[in-house]
């Protein structure tokens, strides 16, 4: 997954939960700014993001961090999920 597909993800998982940039920032106790420049391509996500996004989100941080390309190492179980996200 490239990063614009990885942003486009991330988009499609907040709107489908209903969730506001706000509280991805206040549940995955993240600096707004950075949120805004990731979602807008300005920057790429790192592992703050990540985490952010894992958390406020409640899906594994190690496939959010796969999704980014931030690593390599498949989680065990993402092709079941892939199919279903």
């Amino acid at each position: 997954m490239n990063k614009n597909d990885f942003i486009d993800w991330v988009k499609s998982e907040m709107q489908s939960k209903r969730l506001r940039r706000t509280e991805l920032v206040k549940l995955g106790g993240i600096n707004h700014g950075y949120v805004s420049h990731v979602l807008n391509h300005q920057k790429p996500p790192g592992d703050a993001f990540c985490h952010a996004v894992a958390v406020a989100l409640d899906i594994p941080e190690q496939e959010v961090r796969y999704r980014a390309g931030l690593t390599k190492d498949k989680p065990i179980d993402y092709d079941d999920r892939k199919s279903v996200v």
